[in-house]
C-alpha cells in the first residue's frame, strides 16, 4: 500500500468531514460529534490493521526488548507521529530512571547495611536526584 495506515485513517477522517461543496475535494460533509450526540453512531475510531499490528507486536512487545530499542519507525507508521513521539519520550524518560533506581538501591542497601535511616549516603543521594 502507498500509505501507511495511519495516513488511511486521516484520508478517511478527512473525506468524511469534508464539505460537500468543497470544489478541489467534495466530502460527505457529516458532523461526526453530532451524529454521535444524536445516537446515529456509537462512536469513530479506527479498527486495526490486524497483520500489521501483530508484526508491530512481535517486534515491540517483548520482555527482552529495552526502552531505548523501541521500533520508532514501524510505531510511527502505524499510530502516528504524536502517538510515537509519546512512546520515544517515555522510553528516554525510563532509561535515564534507571540511573535513580540503582543509586536509590545502593543508598537503600546502605542504610540496612549501618541499621539507620541517616546513612552518610541519603545526603549525597538527594544531591544527585535534586
Amino acid at each position: 500500500s502507498p500509505f501507511r495506515s495511519v495516513d488511511r485513517i486521516k484520508l478517511i477522517l478527512a473525506l468524511l468531514q469534508l464539505p460537500t461543496n468543497n470544489k478541489k475535494c467534495p466530502g460527505c460533509g457529516f458532523d461526526l460529534d453530532k451524529l454521535v450526540d444524536w445516537d446515529c453512531m456509537l462512536a469513530y475510531f479506527p479498527m486495526h490493521d490486524l497483520k500489521a499490528k501483530i508484526e508491530l507486536e512481535k517486534e515491540w512487545l517483548r520482555i527482552d526488548t529495552m526502552p531505548w530499542e523501541q521500533p520508532m519507525e514501524r510505531i510511527k507508521d502505524y499510530f502516528g507521529e504524536k502517538i510515537a513521539f509519546y512512546f520515544g519520550w517515555l522510553g528516554h524518560y525510563t532509561t535515564w530512571l534507571i540511573f535513580a533506581a540503582v543509586a536509590g538501591a545502593i543508598t537503600f542497601l546502605a542504610n540496612v547495611i549501618e541499621n539507620t535511616t541517616d546513612s552518610s549516603l541519603v545526603p549525597i543521594f538527594a544531591t544527585f536526584i535534586a
